[in-house]
């Protein structure tokens, strides 16, 4: 996988720099230093030499690091507010305290990554990877997690985005009571909740007509029972329980 401009094809700003036009001053992470440690750590990664990414504290708004290879970096406390990190590999890498704010992270891999205590505020994670990642005390609010995979991460102490919007995440296939469960949320939040019971009889899908659904989970005709449906609360307490996500009782 490529890591930035010249190294790969995907977008760069309208300047062709890594930063938006006017972000590279006195101060600030320098592209050609940047570049520079990049490549010393796809070297590190793949064996060849080169080193560690040490990038913690560093300056890195809005830079576009779509693609990077940066799994096992340390980015502890970098600020990456409106970065472009879609699909980058940060697999195992330290973001403790980073500010990901309205960060790009979609389709990341993210998986065992250290970003506790990170500010994930309005960040894009749509289907990213956050398997047995550490989001303790980290800020979710407002974050997009439509698609992205919880399993084993911690959430203690975090602030999450609300339940209807966890409920959202990629949660596949789950017991047959929690599936039974969901398709009844499914089906109270559905224009036509009969359709569900026509569906288990072996009719069409009750969503092929184009009806959002309000959960993403592998639906199992044989699991469906009609009833009343728990609350989204609820049932993200019953799939954190059964994917061992740690989070707050309280939550």
């Amino acid at each position: 996988m490529g890591l930035l401009p010249n190294l790969r094809e995907e977008p760069k700003t309208s300047n062709g720099s890594i930063f938006s036009q006017g972000r590279v001053q006195g101060g600030e992470m320098i592209e050609k230093e940047l570049t520079k440690i990049l490549n010393a750590h796809k070297k590190w990664v793949q064996g060849e030499g080169g080193g560690r990414a040490n990038l913690g504290g560093a300056d890195l708004r809005e830079a576009n690091l779509w693609g990077a290879n940066l799994g096992e970096a340390d980015l502890w406390g970098a600020n990456l507010w409106g970065a472009n990190l879609g699909g980058a590999n940060l697999r195992e890498a330290n973001l403790r305290g980073a500010n990901l704010r309205e960060a790009n992270l979609r389709e990341a891999d993210l998986r065992e990554a250290n970003l506790r205590e990170a500010n994930l505020r309005e960040a894009d994670l749509m289907e990213a990877n956050l398997r047995e990642a550490d989001l303790g005390e980290a800020n979710l609010w407002g974050a997009n997690l439509w698609g992205a995979n919880l399993w084993e991460a911690d959430f203690t102490n975090t602030i999450l985005p609300a339940p209807t919007l966890l409920l959202l995440c990629n949660w596949g296939r789950v017991s047959d009571e929690l599936t039974t469960e969901l398709m009844r949320y499914d089906a109270t939040n559905h224009p036509h909740p009969h359709k569900f019971q026509e569906w288990a009889d072996g009719g069409g899908c009750p969503y092929n007509r184009g009806f959002p659904r309000v959960a993403h989970f592998q639906e199992c005709r044989e699991c469906w029972k009609s009833g009343k449906a728990k609350s989204a609360r609820e049932l993200v307490l019953m799939l954190f329980k059964e994917r061992d996500i740690k989070y707050n009782p309280n939550l």
